[in-house]
């Protein structure tokens, strides 16, 4: 919710620009005059007059697109990082092993609906259709070339916190979940409607106790009580109650925070992002393909389909500096005009598997965007690394030697004149993607959508985001 409330904040200039009568006008006058101890004290109804003016009156698409423009490049304050970046480690951690053991995860959000779908699948491995929120109303319509589309509309259809979470749920979502994670009030309603289920149901609050790595407040166990957030001492002891389990974030210790769980060596992936059109048909070769092995790992926010521009080991201190280095590098690239190839499938062999992708032809623009960046990253690079530089796998498998050093030797071995742009699919035996092999691929034309940079899993696979690129559109 923070995130999209500083988002409308900083949309009100421009919106200023197009109805110049709102400069005279409270709050927007406030929120214009950049005085940030007024703009704190605004009260919520004033707050609310700006989510409406700056949520509404675009089309649905006009507003994905200025939201993910902003994700890309707007920073927390105090952080000096993307939002998209500050996640809750653990979070993260239960939702991929809920996953993994056959549960489907949703975003039940106070926030809204719109602005959580733009990022959640990228961010936490949730689709857009796997949330609910907040939601407004919308209008149905043509423009001038009779294309239909979906206008926001100042209209409230479901406010979902408080007891709009479960009716939301239920709306949304038609089960009642097993388990729930709250960190607030307006969870309460959600958590007393997951543990009234049958059977066993899981409950869970997130104290936020940590001044130092996050924020404290309370005004439950003599926490602070601030503007940050609510977490009154009544929902503290109607957990203990109720037997909800109360998570203390300054008690989880240093691996609480993505951003401390790095090694001091990191196997990094600088790669891009594909469109919708690649998206849908990795997909449906992953399906294909889990059929043949289920064991195999599935393409969600762990195993993000991607085409690598450059694996290498570097310090993990000098992540910034590589950050920046490449960050410019890639806004000076109009990267998302590019026009890429998919034509064939190809494996690699591990083992009686084998990891099959989807081979992309390398035209000179990208060959050209690929040694720029890795001309970049040479200065930070390291010549070797170890299994500790990966993502520690979470299946019981182990980080090969052949991905170590397939890391090794990306430069010069796999770019330049061998460059074979791919995007991975996932794993089955030998003798399947043989068959698979054997049939040719209709070639389709796809483009980028976005560039980062990648903690490297096994298998090579892009399993936790650590920097997003702003790209020009």
């Amino acid at each position: 919710m923070y995130s999209q409330v500083m988002y409308c904040l900083e949309r009100v200039p421009a919106l200023a620009e197009k109805k110049p009568e709102l400069k005279k006008i409270e709050p927007f006058k406030t929120v214009l005059s950049g005085n940030r101890e007024a703009i704190a004290k605004l009260p919520m109804k004033d707050l609310e007059k700006i989510l409406v003016a700056t949520l509404t009156g675009m089309s649905a698409d006009e507003f994905q697109a200025e939201v993910k423009q902003w994700l890309a490049e707007a920073k927390d304050p105090r952080w000096k990082k993307p939002y998209t970046e500050l996640t809750y480690q653990p979070m993260q951690e239960v939702l991929k092993y809920l996953r993994a053991n056959g549960f489907k995860t949703y975003i039940v959000t106070g926030g809204g609906q719109d602005f959580v779908r733009v990022y959640a699948e990228q961010t936490y491995g949730i689709p857009p259709e796997q949330v609910v929120g907040t939601m407004g109303g919308t209008k149905y319509g043509y423009d001038k070339d009779g294309k239909p589309f979906l206008t926001k509309e100042p209209k409230l259809l479901l406010n979902d916190n408080n007891a709009g979470k479960p009716e939301g749920i239920h709306l949304m979502i038609g089960r009642r979940p097993y388990a729930a994670f709250g960190n607030s009030p307006g969870d309460q309603q959600m958590l007393e409607y997951t543990k009234a289920g049958d059977g066993a149901r899981l409950c869970m609050l997130v104290l936020h106790d940590d001044a130092t790595r996050e924020y404290a407040y309370g005004p439950a166990q003599g926490l602070p009580d601030t503007k940050v957030g609510t977490f009154p001492q009544a929902l503290y002891d109607k957990a203990k109650k109720e037997g909800w389990t109360v998570i203390s974030m300054k008690d989880l210790g240093a691996n609480a925070y993505a951003q401390e769980t790095l090694p001091p060596v990191t196997a990094i992936d600088i790669l891009l992002h594909p469109d919708a059109t690649m998206l849908k048909q990795a997909a449906t070769v992953n399906d294909l393909l889990r059929k043949d092995y289920p064991k195999g790992f599935a393409l969600d926010a762990s195993h993000r389909p991607h085409v690598s521009m450059a694996q290498r080991y570097v310090r993990t201190a000098d992540l910034p500096k590589v950050y920046a280095a490449v960050g410019k590098v890639l806004a000076s690239a109009n990267v998302t005009s590019l026009k890429l190839e998919a034509y064939k499938y190809y494996y690699i062999p591990v083992g009686e598997l084998g990891l099959q992708g989807i081979v992309v032809k390398p035209t000179p623009e990208l060959l050209k965007v690929q040694q720029e960046v890795i001309d970049a990253v040479t200065p930070f690079a390291l010549k070797t690394g170890t299994a500790a530089a990966f993502v520690p796998p979470t299946d019981g498998s182990v980080i090969s030697q052949q991905l170590i050093e397939y890391v090794e030797v990306f430069v010069p071995e796999h770019s330049g004149e061998h460059y074979m742009p791919h995007v991975t699919t996932g794993l089955a035996t030998k003798v399947y993607l043989d068959k698979m092999a054997a049939e040719p691929l209709e070639p389709f034309i796809f483009s980028p959508m976005g560039a980062a940079v990648y903690h490297l899993g096994n298998y090579g696979t892009a399993t936790t985001k650590l920097h997003e690129f702003a790209l020009k559109p």
